[in-house]
């Protein structure tokens, strides 16, 4: 089952409809000629430099450690164990404490 997903969702169509409500290039280069995004400037920016990017986990080596406390303090939030209020004071205090330490 999973592989019949990963095909279907490789395929042209599912890649331009993930695409086209995403910031994001696609994994096949060959599905945006002759598509709507083939005269998208960003879109082309994105597939030229391409081969000059990176990636990293969170973007920031802070994020592995803050990861997992965003994550608990926002289930609190949704499942109603704290208030949104409660819920942005206490992320604010973790970023901002994390980035006093230069993490």
């Amino acid at each position: 089952m999973a592989f019949q997903f990963c095909q279907y969702a490789l395929q042209s169509q599912p890649l331009l409809s993930a695409v086209s409500m995403l910031p994001a290039v696609p994994p096949r280069s060959d599905v945006i000629a002759g598509s709507q995004l083939a005269g998208n400037r960003v879109m082309s920016a994105g597939l030229a430099n391409v081969k000059y990017a990176t990636a990293s986990l969170g973007g920031c080596p802070a994020w592995l450690d803050l990861e997992p406390v965003i994550e608990g303090q926002l289930m609190a939030a949704i499942r109603g164990q704290q208030s949104s209020d409660m819920t942005v004071g206490n992320l604010a205090k973790v970023v901002s404490d994390s980035l006093s330490r230069g993490a």
